[in-house]
């Protein structure tokens, strides 16, 4: 099916004499390959300007087989592919890389490449393929786990165990470009908190690999119903902790005690990261009772308001059991109230930021201001949503706006006002990713 690639002489020569060392290398080991492996000194770099290398993308999708998980290929003709693989590159929550290898024997170049489809609720790999060039360092393994294990539908037969967990990589590191690969990379110490929504899940990819620790916490989706842990009512709980009463309580909405954790103090967390956009448009609640509100959105009922729902309506939409019986509780317990307002929004975000010592630097993800045209009617909102941020910051040294328009080159990378394409989840990643 496919046909062989043009090489140069003096390249295919290189890679003769790269093995040819590397092997009587490994014959001096005695046969202790995982101790060879460490004192090759293998780094990976991801490059996610895959764009700008389509040519490789193709290549590695339609020519690799034993190290390619998935098989899922694209079309022969170069430009048929191309427009293939740059759709599916386009959606905002796919992360792309392509994965470039160096030891101290040489450089590898592009070895391989994945596509992940991330979101609240699903982590999966659409590619994921290696040429045989770095077969036996186990680089796919080590990335496999970099990518947080991700659901994949593997094709055919291949050559590394994805999910041996009795496999340890302590061989491979990430690379700097201030080393050379004589050099092992030396790991950033900080920690960063990213806490949003599927903006922030899908900067995640770019910025983890430059922090000792990513915490994430994220929005999810559990029982067909939305858990907007990035709502300022839900992260100020989570900062401020509740009583058991009030989980109990919270528990018949739907909520679990992950909605309300993020495992670390505010005193051990280096940059924290805010995208609250959730409060422009899904409704809160008062929980009636008990001197909070809290945002609520069942069975995909996005930002509507479920006092105008009954129960049939719920089931059409594809409820379950469980989530039936939280909606009758939502209904008997809680009383609409709209978005955040001025004073709830700006007390909730600065509480929050309290929690915090001076030394966190804090960044509050701002809104979009030049909205797409067919999304204009938010425009007021984002602005409002931004002049509330503004005041908030003046009166915190370490607190600042990232201002997002700064990313988005052309209007097309707009999908609508809260969601971009990939591009801009890169660009913003590799800003975050070099913050300090």
């Amino acid at each position: 099916r496919f046909s062989g690639k043009d090489d140069f002489r003096l390249n295919r020569l290189n890679d003769y004499k790269l093995l040819e060392k590397k092997h009587g290398e490994i014959l001096n080991s005695k046969g202790d390959t995982d101790n060879f492996l460490r004192e090759s000194h293998i780094t990976v770099e991801i490059d996610y300007n895959v764009e700008a290398h389509i040519d490789r993308v193709i290549e590695l999708i339609n020519r690799t087989n034993q190290l390619n998980f998935i098989k899922k290929r694209l079309p022969e003709n170069k430009e048929d592919a191309k427009r293939v693989i740059s759709e599916e590159l386009s959606h905002p929550d796919r992360h792309a890389g392509l994965v470039h290898v160096r030891d101290k024997y040489g450089d590898y170049g592009y070895v391989g490449f994945f596509l992940q489809a991330r979101g609240a609720g699903y982590n999966r790999l659409d590619y994921f393929c290696f040429s045989c060039r770095t077969l036996g360092m186990f680089v796919e393994l080590w990335l496999y786990r970099e990518l947080g294990c991700p659901s994949i539908a593997i094709h055919g037969e291949v050559l590394t165990d994805l999910h041996d967990q009795n496999k340890k990589i302590d061989w491979v590191k990430r690379w700097v470009s201030t080393q050379s690969t004589e050099k092992l990379p030396i790991a950033s110490t900080r920690t960063i908190l990213l806490c949003g929504g599927c903006d922030l899940d899908s900067v995640a990819h770019y910025v983890h690999h430059n922090y000792k620790n990513t915490i994430l916490h994220l929005n999810t989706a559990r029982e067909s119903s939305e858990i907007r842990r990035d709502h300022s009512s839900l992260v100020r709980r989570t900062f401020n902790g509740m009583t058991d009463d009030d989980f109990l309580f919270l528990k018949q909405l739907g909520y679990e005690s992950s909605d309300f954790q993020i495992n670390i103090s505010p005193d051990n967390i280096d940059v924290a990261v805010f995208s609250f956009w959730t409060d422009m448009f899904y409704s809160l609640y008062e929980v009636v009772g008990r001197g909070y509100e809290m945002p609520i959105s069942p069975t995909n009922l996005g930002h509507a308001n479920i006092e105008n729902f009954y129960e049939t309506e719920i089931w059409e939409r594809g409820a379950t059991e469980i989530c039936i019986r939280n909606f009758r509780f939502a209904k008997a317990n809680l009383k609409y109230k709209g978005t955040s307002d001025e004073g709830t929004f700006k007390d909730n975000v600065c509480s929050i930021i309290r929690k915090f010592p001076s030394s966190t630097k804090v960044f509050l993800l701002g809104a979009l201001e030049n909205i797409p045209v067919e999304f204009s009617w938010v425009k007021a909102q984002h602005q409002l949503f931004n002049t509330w941020q503004n005041d908030i910051v003046k009166n915190y040294e370490n607190v600042e706006i990232i201002h997002i328009d700064k990313f988005i080159e052309s209007p097309e990378e707009a999908i609508t006002s809260t969601h971009f394409k990939r591009g801009f989840y890169r660009k913003l990643g590799e800003y975050l990713a070099n913050i300090l």
